[in-house]
């Protein structure tokens, strides 16, 4: 076995409503402490992907960052990224940052801080 414990797990939420398409209409924190399961919500006509965890600087606890995704806005035909306090994954996302061209469903990230750049 490899890794180590960790409390919260993210994930992406399908858009059951979309099948045969596989859509994805949230993200999911799952806090496997509790049991219990928490939803952020893209809204009508959005559908995102993958999220990345990007953690604050001098964190102090395991979901202290932010969570960064990239969602589809098929009602106003806008790409845009979207950042979530993921203490507080049920508010609003703290920033939207419009994308000019769409970015297409399956584009992945990483999330690299500035301190590992300098050590590569």
């Amino acid at each position: 076995m490899s890794g180590r414990k960790t409390r919260y797990v993210y994930a992406s939420r399908q858009a059951t409503y979309m099948r045969p398409r596989l859509l994805l209409d949230g993200l999911l924190k799952y806090d496997l402490e509790t049991g219990s399961t928490q939803v952020h919500e893209f809204g009508r006509g959005r559908f995102g992907g993958d999220s990345v965890f990007a953690p604050r600087p001098g964190a102090t606890s395991e979901d202290d960052g932010w969570l960064l995704t990239m969602v589809w806005d098929a009602l106003a035909k806008k790409s845009e990224l979207l950042v979530v306090d993921a203490r507080n994954i049920t508010a609003p996302p703290v920033a939207r940052i419009i994308m000019p061209k769409r970015v297409p469903y399956g584009f992945h990230a990483n999330w690299v801080s500035e301190a590992q750049m300098a050590t590569r």
